[in-house]
């Protein structure tokens, strides 16, 4: 701990008189093929043909086409996967925000403001999109190929490629109708012999979905359903209605394949839930509860309740997950319904201002038994059936208005065991420096359990260039030490650069380059990536 607090320190004697910057943030309030709405708290400062950035990794994903008082247009740049309620944010010196201009406003498809349309579509679904906007969205299919190669100096090496392919379709011939489907191909070489399979396809999504009515949709095919969230890709038919908030809908398919996760149906599954969807004045949420029957060749798999919460008002978020097994056949013969809570979590989140935030987390989620796929080691798995229960807190802190620093510290612990494990994160980002731009950021990492022990620390530099262009670079250095062997690994040293580009015709290529020093074995790691969406 010592010796993080003199890191922090050093780290941040550096930015101390870095020039005052405002640093804005957004939420994606809708997505559609072409645009992409987001929501601020005030536009002042913005202007069109900014760039936002994705808060997890700083990559270069949006750039502002049209501007509000309180919201924007904004079209995709590079190859980020853009999903409603992500946040992205924009750094403005002080000299820029008090650019005092009238903001133009953004006009929809009915002629109405993106602020008023934001609004309107935070919690909307398909269905209440204008005619005119549905016939204005474009078919489109995205491109990922990539290339990965290792290199060792003990001779040994592998190559890796990956095809990734998803394709939207909206109103197919004219109607409320519309096909997605995302799927990845991989093939895997080695200079070495290796049992694991070369090539592997797999298929997440592809589904049909329909209105038949205002009030019905109809989805046929493989997709999550975001309602029952836990039960990840579903195969077979699922319905919705929905009247004003409340959402009523039903789920008859299977599970995918354990192995190869392509189509089983012996892993039948069926079920149904509600929902309910508000948002008034400054509060929204949404309330789901679900019953679900997984089976195995006829036999009952598992038989459970599911709820799920989401609610936010002014400053304060909250999540909740619960899941509750009504159903134990641990021995045939003493088969019996049970009402026992498997599986929950919570999470709150609190906003004291623009500078400050606090997270919180409890997570109690238990190892699910599939009592006839796993019937032959059943007692092992009770055995080790003890709740896994976990805290995290996290803080972030805006030390000056282009400084955030931010700690984290979980703490897991397993009561059957006894066994406990902690760990602890910093870290110091700064977005924009002083006369060379770009950010610098410094990260740590500290984990201490019954069987390992390590050290991360890592500092990367990152800047993006009005021309979609992006550069990095990084240094990582980690150590390890087994607790109960008393073995301590020689360090591990990593040295990084990544390039990519983004052009207007919807290609972005990118490069990542990496050198390794692990005890007496050196490796070297080359990565590219070229991606490409089609419009049509």
């Amino acid at each position: 701990m010592k010796r993080l607090i003199i890191q922090t320190l050093l780290l941040l004697s550096l930015v101390l008189g870095l020039q005052a910057q405002e640093l804005k943030q957004a939420s994606v309030s809708y997505v559609s093929a072409q645009n992409i709405y987001l929501r601020f708290e005030n536009t002042a400062g913005l202007k069109e043909g900014d760039t936002l950035y994705r808060q997890e990794d700083r990559k270069a994903c949006l750039q502002i086409a049209k501007i509000s008082s309180v919201s924007c247009l904004a079209k995709r740049i590079g190859d980020c996967e853009i999903n409603k309620g992500d946040v992205y944010f924009i750094e403005l010196t002080k000299a820029k925000e008090a650019i005092n201009e009238e903001p133009a406003v953004a006009e929809g498809p009915r002629g109405e403001s993106i602020e008023n349309r934001a609004d309107s579509l935070s919690l909307a679904q398909d269905r209440e999109l204008a005619p005119a906007m549905r016939a204005r969205r474009k078919h489109y299919i995205d491109f990922g190929l990539s290339n990965g190669t290792t290199i060792s100096t003990t001779a040994q090496a592998n190559y890796r490629t990956n095809l990734r392919t998803r394709l939207r379709m909206d109103s197919l011939g004219g109607q409320d109708l519309s096909l997605e489907a995302y799927g990845v191909l991989q093939d895997f070489r080695r200079s070495y012999t290796s049992d694991a399979d070369a090539f592997r396809a797999n298929l997440y999504n592809l589904a049909l979905s329909c209105r038949p009515s205002e009030h019905h949709q109809l989805v046929l095919g493989r997709k999550m359903n975001r309602r029952v969230a836990s039960l990840g890709a579903i195969d077979g038919l699922q319905w919705e209605g929905n009247w004003n908030n409340f959402r009523i809908g039903t789920i008859a398919g299977s599970r995918p394949d354990f192995e190869n996760f392509g189509f089983n149906p012996q892993l039948f599954q069926f079920g149904l839930y509600s929902a309910y969807d508000w948002r008034k004045n400054r509060s929204f949420g949404q309330l789901s509860l679900g019953l679900m029957e997984q089976q195995n060749s006829g036999a009952t798999d598992r038989r459970f309740l599911y709820t799920q919460q989401n609610f936010r008002w002014k400053r304060f978020s909250a999540f909740a997950s619960a899941e509750i097994d009504l159903f134990e056949n641990f021995d045939t013969a003493t088969a019996q319904n049970t009402f026992k809570l498997s599986a929950l979590y919570l999470s709150a989140r609190y906003r004291f201002n623009d500078r400050w935030n606090l997270f919180l987390s409890y997570d109690t989620r238990q190892q699910i038994i599939f009592f006839e796929r796993f019937d032959s080691e059943v007692e092992r798995l009770l055995a080790e059936q003890g709740a896994r229960e976990g805290w995290r807190i996290r803080t972030d802190f805006r030390v000056f208005r282009s400084t955030q620093l931010g700690l984290s510290y979980n703490l897991r612990s397993n009561p059957t065991f006894g066994n406990r494990s902690q760990n602890l994160q910093a870290s110091l980002v700064q977005y924009k420096l002083p006369w060379i731009g770009g950010n610098l950021s410094y990260r740590f990492n500290l984990n201490q359990n019954g069987n390992l022990n390590s050290e991360i620390n890592s500092l990367r530099y990152s800047r993006n260039s009005r021309s979609n262009f992006r550069f990095s670079m990084y240094y990582r250095y980690a150590s390890y030490q087994y607790v109960l062997r008393e073995i301590t690994l020689d360090p591990q040293q990593f040295y990084g650069l990544e390039l990519s580009k983004t052009f207007k015709n919807n290609w972005n290529v990118g490069l990542n380059a990496e050198y390794s020093q692990i005890s007496s074995q050196d490796l070297i790691r080359v990565y590219l990536r070229i991606n490409k969406r089609l419009h049509f």
